[in-house]
């Protein structure tokens, strides 16, 4: 069984350049995070986003460097890392942790001192 061609994107070299986009607009990308979530945890702070609400959230940064933006199925494999397993298939959509999602790229791609 080979890799889909998603599974080799993620180790393309645009994934790469978002992953680094990700982390140098950190603090930006966590506030519009905050703003588009609809869905927080039970003390009230904003936790978690759909798929529109992240795509609505990265957009401002992800057009800056791509123009033509990036496909929904990039970006789902983006978000993947952060999405809440659905035990009971309860969710109309998935959720996405956007704080795992920024704390593993975080650590990914830090830069080199």
């Amino acid at each position: 069984m080979t890799a889909g061609p998603l599974a080799s994107w993620e180790n393309s070299h645009e994934s790469n350049q978002i992953g680094e986009l990700m982390n140098r607009n950190r603090k930006a990308i966590i506030e519009s995070f905050k703003k588009n979530s609809t869905h927080s945890s039970h003390d009230g702070t904003p936790k978690y986003v759909t798929f529109s609400q992240a795509k609505a959230a990265l957009s401002d940064v992800i057009y800056s460097k791509f123009p033509k933006g990036v496909p929904d199925a990039k970006l789902k494999q983006v978000l993947a890392v952060g999405q809440i397993p659905d035990h009971n298939a309860s969710m109309s959509e998935p959720l996405y942790a956007f704080m795992k999602i920024m704390d593993l790229f975080k650590e990914r791609y830090k830069p080199v001192v």
